[in-house]
């Protein structure tokens, strides 16, 4: 039912056709091989992706809905922004995502708009071309879990401009050294 495969970009890929997806619905391990980990750990600027994978079920939720709930499991290294060390990451993620036709989203969204509402950002998500691709789901979600600027603990980056002063900690208001040129600029005009 699922076909799995890396895409072009490397992620991995496991898509289920939602005619396909029976009344007792479907439970099973997403378990990421080494070539795709290998391409997600490129795209994410990794320094490894020692292993992902996300015991999931997805089954019907009403007419032409579905219900997405998954445990994602990964060990990762990223590198530390100040000292480019390796720090172990790992991440244990619950999902729960509810997948809608496309028009049924649309609508909802109209809806909101229409009414000054916001939509949740948990809100269901649309069903792309009848198929759900569980494998691009735990993509976005470890894409969204990993730490953007990973620092090894006890790290500080402090840093000093020699021309301009200390401004790291913000001992300078914002605006003081434009407040400073414009003075200057001023001055020089007289």
């Amino acid at each position: 039912m699922a076909s799995g495969k890396a895409n072009e970009s490397g992620l991995c890929s496991r898509i289920f056709k939602t005619d396909e997806i029976s009344a007792n619905g479907i439970s099973e391990r997403l378990e990421v091989n080494a070539d795709e980990r290998a391409g997600i750990a490129k795209i994410l600027d990794l320094v490894s992706l020692d292993s992902m994978h996300m015991d999931f079920k997805l089954h019907r939720s009403g007419r032409a809905r579905f219900k997405f709930e998954g445990q994602l499991s990964v060990e990762a290294v990223q590198s530390c922004v100040v000292t480019l060390e390796p720090i172990e990451c790992k991440i244990d993620e619950h999902i729960a995502i509810e997948f809608w036709p496309p028009e049924e989203v649309e609508r909802l969204e109209s809806e909101a708009e229409e009414e000054g509402m916001e939509v949740p950002l948990d809100g269901p998500e649309p069903i792309q071309e009848a198929c759900i691709d569980v494998g691009h789901l735990a993509y976005e979600h470890l894409a969204a879990a990993l730490e953007p600027f990973p620092r090894r603990p006890g790290i500080i980056f402090d840093w000093e401009d020699p021309q301009i002063g200390k401004t790291s900690h913000g001992s300078d208001k914002p605006f003081a050294e434009l407040a400073r040129l414009k003075n200057q600029k001023g001055a020089s005009s007289e």
